[in-house]
């Protein structure tokens, strides 16, 4: 084990680990490392020579045990710089008339679309993360939405987060969704509107969370030039030592990326 991984650092929340290759990462080889009880997260470092790879991580680990989550990671400059040529397809970009409306519809589609169909793959503290991050992360954020003769028919939240000490805040995709019913010409112009906002609306690292078993939505930002960074892991049953700190208010929001 010891020469197969390498601990890289042990911060508030999670324990840091290098990782020479995924094809590691099961069941028994997550029990024999060495995650203390008190820290929320277990992450690794993405091999270099698979970050680049362009294929979607598969999820590696039992829903029963644990829960598998990719941070992807992109340089704005990668991102395509404006709309796909061809027609838009009638669509175009809008601003949310108001915080409500932005609200409604990121609540709405991530029922319909994340939070329904990937229940079982979500941890225990999932819905008191999302209730803290409706009342006090989504006020903070931009939002923008696509929309076909006034309806929205696709949106994107970018939030500002703080970064590592001493670095600058880094801006994160907190959701993405596009609406499935539109026909592929459609779901490609709308799919390039959101990236050219992006490209325009963000600093110069942009970063978003996601879950291994959310295929379609690494698959997106495979496409829009990001790369995984990091893999990490969530006890499906909090430790004695975590819930004993959720009680005393402990647990802190996970910024999540879902549908793409």
């Amino acid at each position: 084990m010891a020469e197969k991984i390498k601990l890289i650092k042990i911060l508030k929340n999670q324990v840091l680990y290098s990782l020479p290759s995924t094809a590691l990462l099961c069941d028994k080889f997550i029990d024999r490392i060495d995650w203390p009880e008190d820290k929320a997260s277990l992450v690794f470092a993405f091999p270099a020579e698979e970050a680049g790879s362009g294929e979607p991580v598969r999820d590696m680990v039992s829903a029963r045990k644990y829960v598998c989550r990719l941070t992807y990671m992109a340089d704005k400059r990668t991102l395509p710089a404006a709309v796909a040529p061809g027609p838009s397809c009638g669509l175009a970009l809008e601003p949310f008339k108001n915080l409500a409306e932005h609200k409604k519809w990121a609540r709405a589609t991530d029922l319909k679309y994340f939070s329904g169909p990937f229940k079982k793959y979500l941890t225990p503290s999932f819905e008191a993360e999302a209730k803290e991050y409706y009342k006090n992360e989504l006020p903070k954020a931009k939002g923008v939405s696509v929309r076909e003769n006034g309806r929205v028919v696709s949106m994107l939240t970018l939030l500002r987060i703080a970064g590592k000490p001493g670095a600058k805040p880094l801006d994160w995709v907190s959701w993405i969704w596009v609406d499935p019913a539109l026909p592929e010409a459609g779901r490609l112009a709308a799919h390039a509107l959101l990236r050219g906002w992006l490209r325009g609306n963000s600093r110069k690292y942009i970063g978003a969370s996601v879950h291994a078993a959310n295929l379609r939505s690494q698959k997106w930002f495979l496409r829009s030039g990001f790369r995984p960074a990091r893999i990490s892991f969530s006890r499906r049953v909090p430790s004695p030592a975590r819930r004993r700190n959720n009680a005393c208010g402990g647990s802190g929001i996970s910024v999540k990326s879902h549908n793409g």
